[in-house]
């Protein structure tokens, strides 16, 4: 009996370590995990090439993606590409197998053989060993001056976890320890003394991203389901996203976002941050705010949705909680908890209050798409016939643009065709560019 008690105690810990304390637990992760002392391992020296700083690797992301480099496990983000299949992870931020892959076609008619890039799928990270190299195509940040030759994982994740979310809402290096992750619906709220992780391990003001660029914003407020890295064949998965999002992709990208509070006027970019409400007038003949528009459209030619189940995670948005407290977070882990199953506060829509990010339109990682989009924005239709085009069920190639019909379902994550039309009794036959989700246009 006794030894049984002993077994049953040790697995648990085992359990509780592994689940509840994970590599990184909010904060720095075990120091061996990632370098070696004195480049050997166990008093002999190490099997593979050290990297710089000691690393175990050859590079910063290469040590990042020996954990993170698999597939099928909630904290996998890349994946060798499957051909006629696409990459194997369906995490919010994407797959950085999509960059492994160039796709190629003719228009109909056409002469001049069409491109897609690996490049242009997703963020370069600099790792070698794992198979990826900088960017061919940019040599710098849109917007800034980061040189994409120096664009690691470590670029936007602080590998040693010192933000910390604080319990009167702060965000600082030092202080109260980090007792756990602060990215999850299940993670526990800081308490004086004992502060959580920010969300991803994002670095904030202060961090020398890159020599000559350092930080200016903090990480947002964000909060992720316990269960993110998954089709969404039945539901759409839903980051809880508040605030911040734009504020801190402009760290490196902040020429490129110098007015993101202003849209409409010549050489302005599409507005997005905090101050992008989603209260301005987007409808036909601005009839609507761009919120009603989101929260009625279900498909082309479709505007008989609810805002009680508008919501999809090909066109997220931030809520509008404005800051760290722990009343915004508990608000945002009711969100993240429910995901996005019908009627749960994670399939609501938005309100005036919310706004647009960078992240509405992009993926963090990669994408199936040019410029990590979340979905086709150079394809007229991103339904044909009812289908997604492919190259095996005889869509235009201007449509299905050198994908299969796998590739490209991959690409929106597994959903069935039918989501763009859920309330609808009649399939899609045909639906456009997810622009018209806030600037409804058919």
């Amino acid at each position: 009996m006794r030894s049984s008690i002993y077994i049953f105690l040790i697995a648990f810990i085992i359990f509780f370590h592994t689940v509840a304390f994970g590599f990184h637990s909010g904060g720095p992760g075990d120091c061996s995990g990632c370098h070696t002392l004195h480049s050997s391992t166990e008093g002999a020296p190490f099997p593979n090439e050290s990297g710089p700083y000691l690393l175990k690797y050859g590079s910063q992301s290469d040590v990042c993606l020996s954990c993170h480099d698999g597939m099928g496990e909630q904290h996998h983000v890349s994946s060798l590409y499957q051909e006629g299949m696409g990459p194997a992870n369906f995490t919010p931020g994407g797959d950085f197998g999509w960059l492994r892959k160039d796709f190629n076609w003719r228009a109909a008619a056409g002469i001049t053989e069409e491109i897609s890039r690996g490049d242009r799928h997703g963020h370069n990270v600099n790792a070698i060993a794992t198979g990826y190299a900088p960017d061919l195509t940019l040599g710098t940040a849109p917007g800034g001056t980061f040189l994409s030759e120096n664009l690691h994982c470590t670029s936007c994740h602080d590998p040693h976890g010192r933000y910390r979310r604080n319990a009167d809402g702060t965000i600082t290096t030092d202080g109260d320890i980090i007792m756990a992750s602060g990215s999850y619906g299940t993670s526990p709220d800081p308490t004086p003394g004992n502060a959580m992780g920010v969300y991803r391990l994002l670095a904030g003001a202060g961090y020398e991203s890159s020599p000559g660029v350092v930080f200016v914003s903090d990480p947002p407020a964000a909060v992720a389901p316990g269960v993110y890295n998954k089709s969404e064949e039945i539901f759409d998965t839903r980051v809880a996203y508040g605030m911040g999002m734009t504020e801190w992709c402009a760290n490196c990208h902040g020429n490129f976002h110098q007015d993101i509070y202003v849209s409409g006027e010549e050489g302005q970019v599409h507005a997005c941050g905090n101050n992008a409400h989603l209260s301005a007038h987007g409808g036909p003949g601005g009839a609507m705010t761009i919120a009603e528009v989101y929260n009625h459209y279900l498909s082309t030619g479709n505007m008989g949705g609810e805002k009680v189940n508008a919501y999809t995670s090909l066109v997220p948005f931030e809520v509008g909680i404005e800051d760290h407290s722990v009343a915004s977070y508990r608000e945002l882990k009711a969100i993240a908890a429910s995901s996005a199953g019908a009627g749960t506060p994670g399939s609501s829509g938005p309100n005036d209050r919310s706004h647009v990010m960078c992240l509405s339109c992009h993926r963090a990682h990669a994408s199936g798409w040019n410029s990590m989009l979340r979905w086709n924005v150079h394809a007229e239709m991103i339904i044909w016939n009812g289908l997604y085009p492919g190259t095996d069920n005889a869509a235009p190639p201007e449509l299905a643009q050198g994908r299969t019909l796998r590739e490209t379902e991959a690409a929106y994550y597994l959903k069935p065709e039918t989501r763009f039309a859920s309330a609808q009794t009649v399939p899609v036959t045909f639906q456009r560019s997810l622009c018209s989700k806030c600037h409804f246009k058919d």
